[in-house]
């Protein structure tokens, strides 16, 4: 019986090895494909117009009409499994790839290569059986036992045994993210894209954390942020922590959010004054000096909103007055502030930490590589590091700051470059064109036509 038992053993393992060998496509004279081993064995007969490669064990089968290059263009699609079993023949116009245990099927118009455009979509599993019925205009795969799908012009979310977790009451909703997503009720385009309407959070058990009434909304530490008619405040569990009482919400850190309040009338009449002397000295600057690049900059300016600007945690209760014209998050201590027209860094006890003597402090640019700041005094641009050191004065007519995460800071004056270190010390001279770091030790420099290496030193290196 043990005999027995391990010679059928030994077949199955060397039938698994045989068909686990490369499989090789091949035309006939008509120009069908098929599959045969190395062997030259014909493991599935040349009857189809295209057979994609391999992927998690499945095969997928083509018949239909091919663009120039062979690949499929429009017709219908099969599968084939790892033992060489057709486990569905060609019946969809288009099949996905199997994500675990399902793969997502379409019947319908396809376009450009047999994408799906218009028409049904519904699941099957690995036996080819259909699970989950064509019947849904769009549908996602299925992430963390649920699947977003589109069922009579409305979206909502349905678990493995066809049941709607999240009811098809809504427009749109996002995927969700930390256990909860953004739902959207009001007008979308063809991609189902939101055009105007509201918006309202739900957790992924299908329970409504914010009805859908609110302008923005966004989540964090539980909290849901909440924009509504121009007016922003706080959720929490569905209920109000944080009246509507604020003009917006410009970072949230640890409990406390930076936030801005309406102003007095008092505050509005100084408020005009200073934007009114900040346009008049933009008119006096002189056209001849030094072209800015990036001027652009100059947008990223929170103190021409009509508010005052604080610090307030989840219980509104008030830990920074409102006596800023600006304010937004420097990590996870520092606030960059504005008072009196000149930018300066508090902490989050409200103590000051650099002067209140700039011009414009630039936030750092998030995925750009960059460890410091931008600074600026009239026309001039320093740069200081996100604990608030200074690594350069204002100084210079440009700061390139591409590459401060290595240490670098290329300068720029009178439309020459030269490059610091992270000490602000000047490393290279302020005579070349442009300027590219490769490493610690090789910098790209350019002088009119001659282009050539140097090392931190200045000394030109050898190509």
């Amino acid at each position: 019986m043990k005999l027995k038992y391990s010679f059928t053993v030994i077949l199955l393992f060397i039938s698994i090895i045989s068909f686990s060998q490369e499989l090789i496509k091949f035309k006939n004279e008509e120009g069908k494909v098929g599959l045969k081993n190395d062997s030259g064995k014909i493991i599935l007969e040349p009857l189809y117009d295209y057979i994609y490669d391999s992927y998690n064990g499945f095969t997928k089968l083509f018949i239909g009409d091919t663009l120039d290059y062979g690949a499929p263009k429009r017709g219908l699609f099969g599968i084939m499994n790892s033992k060489g079993k057709i486990i569905v023949e060609p019946k969809y116009n288009f099949v996905f790839e199997f994500r675990k245990t399902w793969a997502r099927v379409f019947i319908g118009e396809t376009y450009d290569g047999c994408n799906p455009k218009s028409g049904k979509f519904g699941f099957i599993d690995t036996s080819g059986n259909e699970i989950i019925p064509v019947k849904y205009k769009r549908a996602e795969d299925y992430y963390l036992g649920l699947a977003k799908v589109n069922y009579e012009e409305k979206v909502g979310f349905i678990d493995s045994t066809d049941k709607a977790i999240i009811p098809f009451k809504y427009d749109h909703i996002t995927n969700f993210y930390n256990g909860i997503a953004t739902t959207f009720v009001g007008t979308t385009d063809n991609m189902g894209n939101n055009l105007e309407g509201k918006y309202g959070l739900i957790d992924s058990k299908g329970n409504v954390m914010a009805e859908p009434i609110y302008d923005k909304v966004n989540t964090n530490d539980g909290f849901v942020f909440a924009k509504l008619n121009d007016t922003y405040g706080v959720l929490k569990n569905g209920k109000e922590v944080v009246p509507f009482d604020y003009n917006g919400f410009y970072g949230y850190n640890n409990g406390n959010i930076i936030a801005s309040r309406p102003l007095t009338e008092k505050e509005e009449k100084t408020h005009q004054k200073e934007l009114e002397k900040i346009e008049e000295e933009s008119n006096n600057q002189d056209d001849d000096q030094y072209y800015d690049e990036y001027s652009s900059e100059e947008d990223n300016d929170n103190s021409k909103i009509n508010g005052k600007f604080g610090l307030i945690d989840t219980t509104n209760s008030i830990i920074i007055p409102f006596k800023y014209d600006d304010a937004f998050s420097l990590g996870r201590r520092l606030i960059i502030a504005k008072k009196k027209g000149k930018y300066g860094i508090i902490d989050k006890s409200n103590k000051k930490i650099l002067d209140f003597s700039f011009d414009k402090i630039f936030p750092i640019e998030e995925g750009n590589g960059e460890a410091y700041l931008k600074t600026k005094k009239g026309r001039k641009y320093g740069c200081i590091d996100s604990q608030a050191k200074i690594i350069t004065e204002a100084i210079y007519d440009q700061i390139d700051l591409s590459y401060s995460d290595a240490g670098f800071v290329i300068v720029t004056k009178d439309e020459k470059k030269g490059c610091i270190n992270s000490e602000g010390k000047l490393i290279l001279p302020i005579e070349y064109d442009y300027i590219v770091i490769y490493d610690d030790n090789t910098f790209n420099v350019s002088i009119g036509d001659d282009n050539y290496n140097v090392d931190a030193n200045n000394k030109r290196k050898d190509n």
